[in-house]
C-alpha cells in the first residue's frame, strides 16, 4: 500500500488534470497555497516525508479543485466516484421509475398515498403562493437525486441548500412547480451546474424532470417531483 502522502500527490495530480484550471499558478493562487509548495507536491518532495502541508491548506487546496478533502487520502474513493457519477449522469445504475410515477397517478386518481411504494424516489413540496421566490420542501426521499446530491434528506438541511440556489434556478423550479398544479403533471429536461453550501461538491448534471400535482386523504395538496438523470 503507498504511503499516505504518495497518495495525496498522485489524487492532487488527478485532481488538477480534471480541474477547470490551466495552469500550477492558478491552483495555487484560488487555493491559497505558494506555487512554490504547490510544486514541491507535484515533484514529489514531500512522498514518505513527515512533513507537508497543514490540514488547512489542504482543504483550501481541495475546495479550490472541487473535492472533498477524504478524496485525496482514501484508498478506497472508487465508490463515492461512483456515486457522484449517478449524480452527474456517468452512471448506468439508476433506475427511471418515470412510467411508475405515471401510472400510480392515473390510477391512484392523484391520492399522494398511491405514492407509499414509491416514497425513498420522490421528493415533496408545498405548492407555490404567488408571492415564492423558491421552493418550498416538505420531505426528500432518501433515494432522490436531490437528497444524493446533498449527502441528507431532512428537510432542514435540503431547504438550506434551495435557499442558496441562484435566483434565476429557484424561479425556474418555481415556474415548474406552477406548471404541474396548472396542468396536474408536468415534464421537463433540465440542467444543473452548482457548487453545494454545506458539502465540497459541484454538481454538473441533466436529468429528466416529472412532477405530478397530487393530494393527501386529509385533502392537503403537494407537488410530488421524481427526477432521473440523462445519462452522459
Amino acid at each position: 500500500m503507498p504511503d499516505i502522502s504518495v497518495t495525496f500527490r498522485l489524487r492532487v495530480e488527478k485532481a488538477i488534470s480534471e480541474s477547470k484550471f490551466n495552469s500550477i499558478s492558478k491552483v495555487a493562487q484560488t487555493s491559497g497555497l505558494s506555487s512554490p509548495t504547490l510544486q514541491k507536491i507535484l515533484r514529489g518532495e514531500f512522498d514518505n516525508s513527515r512533513g507537508g502541508p497543514g490540514v488547512f491548506a489542504m482543504q483550501r487546496l481541495a475546495e479550490a479543485l472541487e473535492k472533498p478533502l477524504s478524496y485525496f487520502f482514501d484508498q478506497s474513493v472508487a465508490e463515492r466516484n461512483k456515486e457522484l457519477g449517478s449524480l452527474n449522469g456517468t452512471s448506468d445504475d439508476h433506475i427511471n421509475h418515470i412510467p411508475e410515477f405515471l401510472e400510480a397517478h392515473w390510477r391512484g386518481g392523484k391520492l399522494l398515498e398511491a405514492f407509499d411504494h414509491l416514497v425513498p424516489h420522490f421528493d415533496l413540496y408545498m405548492p407555490p403562493s404567488d408571492e415564492a421566490t423558491g421552493p418550498k420542501i416538505v420531505a426528500a426521499g432518501q433515494q432522490t437525486l436531490l437528497s444524493r446530491r446533498i449527502g441528507d434528506c431532512d428537510p432542514l438541511v435540503v431547504q438550506r441548500e434551495l435557499d442558496h440556489l441562484p435566483q434565476k434556478t429557484r424561479f425556474e423550479i418555481i415556474d415548474f412547480h406552477r406548471r404541474t398544479m396548472q396542468n396536474d403533471t408536468a415534464v421537463s429536461n433540465t440542467f444543473i451546474d452548482h457548487r453545494l453550501k454545506d458539502r465540497p461538491v459541484h454538481v454538473r448534471a441533466g436529468y429528466s424532470r416529472l412532477g405530478l400535482f397530487v393530494t393527501n386523504k386529509a385533502g392537503k395538496n403537494f407537488i410530488l417531483i421524481h427526477c432521473s438523470p440523462i445519462p452522459v
